[in-house]
């Protein structure tokens, strides 16, 4: 959870694979607008990483359809996360009507929801285990400018 009780710019990210040993991704890290992506990065090891691209530094409150690409005007945004410990890139991206995220404003914070949003491997490294769907929730919030 993050709000105006002073934990904001952060996020907690929960993802968990499809796969066999069901391997999980829990991190709680620094939450920021970079460049037309609202970017989570793990505070532990800064090799994880969830974003959320908008395509677009402005959003407006609504729900966006989880999409291949994201465009603010017609309420889509792309959602990925990476893994790049080991030294190996490990990506997964969200494609076509695969969730939902929340966008809310409240006290002049921009909230930031998802909850079971599937994303699909396309990373270099995922083989094996890693080659399987992901699904991922999060909720951060970004303090006002």
């Amino acid at each position: 959870y993050a709000g105006p009780n002073g934990w904001y710019n952060f996020g907690e990210v929960r993802a968990e694979l499809a796969n066999p040993a069901k391997t999980r991704y829990d991190f709680k890290g620094g939450f920021r607008l970079i460049t037309h992506t609202f970017t989570a990065v793990s505070e532990s090891n800064n090799l994880h990483v969830l974003t959320l691209d908008f395509e677009s530094d402005t959003v407006t409150p609504g729900v966006y359809e989880a999409s291949a690409k994201g465009d603010a005007g017609a309420k889509k945004v792309q959602v990925s996360f990476g893994d790049v410990s080991g030294k190996k890139i490990r990506n997964w991206t969200s494609a076509a009507k695969s969730g939902t995220v929340t966008v809310s404003v409240v006290n002049g914070f921009t909230y930031f929801k998802l909850r079971g949003v599937t994303l699909e491997p396309n990373g270099l490294h995922n083989t094996g285990d890693l080659k399987h769907p992901m699904t991922v929730g999060f909720e951060g919030a970004v303090s006002p400018q």
